[in-house]
């Protein structure tokens, strides 16, 4: 089964660097000599294969393009670069970066193949690396998921990928019908939340419009209705409310499970704290997980508040948010203006934990 957003079509590097040129600038000058140009937007994943990479953020003057992606091929501190984007026809080879990138791999796929919507191997099945994978569909950074064919993927530094979707329906000339159109929009709702996360881009306000047409709802009030509905949570266990919204993370070689709950109405999970906590020691004991760090973001006040279960997870969070705030005696540290665990909450607590090492 294909989705009809998926047209895998086979990119040769010419072709690539064609694409790149009509973007023009320095870009142009150096995709005509082949050589290290404008900005890498690459990743920890690794593949085993070779695969055509596209990659194609905005991009900023001054960034860098590199035409390879692995990294023994290029300068020593590359990993220290502004990254946005590559274009290369060779397989993944290591190459980090630490924000949400561009990626275009279009290789042909066979019939049967699995598409998922993730890059982060530790937010899918375990034995997944032996899954036939040949798409992925995302709006995060690459965290490491390896393959071993060329396959197909769509990264794009969007705030959802509820927007990239709608953007491949768009670009084949597809016309979602309404009930998907509606599952769109609301995608693209709730990881704006509602336009005010950091993340949130103009095409993201331009195809939540367009939906909100082609689904024949009010864009207003179906948010409402969504944020009043993301307030109830009487019906949801600790536990359940702790890994309603969670990821792992290699965070200072530690694995540590970071859980965002947000909502217009913060008391009602805060007055579960003490619960709250005693769920996040069970399912740091239950996963072998070194913490567990909990942000209830107030999507009103625009700010988050930590709820800290350890004396660990308090010190990584006060040093990576220094300044910001100080940590209550009840064990919450509330942090102005942080919505964002993509933008906002993961970079710093890479850079402590880093710090820390």
């Amino acid at each position: 089964l294909k989705p009809f957003w998926i047209k895998p079509v086979w990119l040769q590097f010419p072709r690539a660097l064609f694409q790149c040129f009509s973007q023009g600038g320095a870009m142009r000058t150096v995709a005509l000599l082949g050589l290290p140009v404008l900005a890498y937007a690459g990743s920890s994943k690794l593949s085993h294969e070779p695969l055509a990479v596209d990659m194609r953020p905005l991009c900023s003057a001054g960034s860098i393009l590199y035409a390879r992606a692995n990294p023994m091929e290029l300068p020593e501190g590359i990993e220290k670069a502004a990254i946005h984007s590559i274009v290369d026809h060779h397989k993944l080879a290591g190459l980090t970066n630490h924000e949400p990138l561009a990626v275009d791999m279009r290789p042909l796929c066979s019939a049967g193949s699995i598409l998922y919507a993730r890059a982060n191997p530790m937010e899918l099945p375990e034995g997944i690396e032996k899954a036939a994978i040949h798409s992925i569909v995302d709006h995060h950074k690459l965290a490491g998921l390896t393959n071993h064919e060329p396959l197909a993927v769509d990264m794009r530094p969007l705030c959802s990928a509820g927007s990239i979707l709608y953007a491949r329906a768009k670009e084949q000339g597809r016309t979602p019908p309404k009930e998907i159109a509606g599952c769109m929009l609301s995608s693209i709702l709730s990881d704006s939340l509602v336009f005010r996360s950091p993340t949130t881009t103009k095409i993201d306000k331009v195809y939540a419009s367009e939906l909100a047409k082609l689904a024949g709802l009010d864009l207003n009030h179906h948010a409402n209705g969504m944020m009043e509905a993301k307030a109830q949570i009487d019906h949801l266990t600790p536990t359940e409310l702790v890994m309603m919204d969670t990821k792992v993370f290699p965070l200072g070689g530690k694995k540590i499970r970071v859980s965002v709950l947000e909502t217009t109405a913060p008391k009602a999970p805060l007055a579960k704290q003490a619960a709250l906590v005693e769920a996040m020691k069970k399912i740091v004991a239950d996963e072998k997980l070194d913490d567990c760090l909990l942000f209830v973001v107030d999507i009103i006040k625009e700010e988050a508040i930590f709820v800290s279960m350890s004396p660990t997870a308090s010190k990584l969070v006060e040093k990576a948010f220094a300044g910001k705030s100080n940590l209550k005696e009840d064990g919450t540290l509330v942090l102005p203006g942080v919505l964002s665990r993509k933008k906002q909450i993961i970079p710093p607590l890479e850079r402590a934990a880093k710090d820390e090492l």
